[in-house]
């Protein structure tokens, strides 16, 4: 028993570590790759995106580890029993305030690589954006009705051929 508690409070403090670890920093050269084809970026509006996305990467890294960290903590207060409310309440709270600060920093990022745009450009990286989402939210769709038809044919007893 020993054992697996002591395997459940390595995992519970390497998983966070390990999680920010992962995160893809050549992600951010490929997505500048592509803005750069769609939007027809001069080499050095390239350059400029590059060195602000990468003057934005060290603190999005600590920013996703706090988010990881403050999730690890909310599941570890989960799983105690008895139940706590109130330090349920607490690393909740915890979670949602690192949330906020990665999304408020993302949006910085966000800001000062559309500062290097110019105008038609701006609209055009608008345009891609609300195409990617529309997008997204058309395969979100296809996937729930995918699951409710799983469902449906769960729920009359047999599993028909797909």
């Amino acid at each position: 028993m020993r054992t697996i508690t002591r395997l459940a409070l390595a995992l519970l403090l390497v998983a966070p570590a390990a999680a920010a670890q992962s995160a893809h920093p050549a992600r951010g050269h490929a997505r500048v790759g592509r803005l750069a084809r769609k939007l027809d970026l001069s080499d050095a509006q390239r350059e400029q995106i590059r060195g602000r996305v990468a003057s934005h990467a060290d603190e999005l890294a600590r920013l996703r580890a706090a988010v990881a960290d403050a999730r690890a903590e909310l599941r570890h207060v989960l799983d105690t029993s008895p139940a706590d409310a109130a330090a349920v309440r607490a690393a909740s709270q915890h979670l949602q305030a690192a949330r906020t600060e990665r999304t408020v920093a993302r949006g910085a990022r966000r800001a000062d690589v559309r500062a290097a745009l110019t105008p038609d450009q701006q609209t055009r990286a608008q345009q891609l954006r609300d195409e990617h989402r529309a997008q997204r939210a058309s395969r979100k769709a296809a996937r729930a009705e995918r699951r409710a038809e799983r469902l449906e044919r769960k729920a009359a007893g047999g599993h028909a051929p797909r």
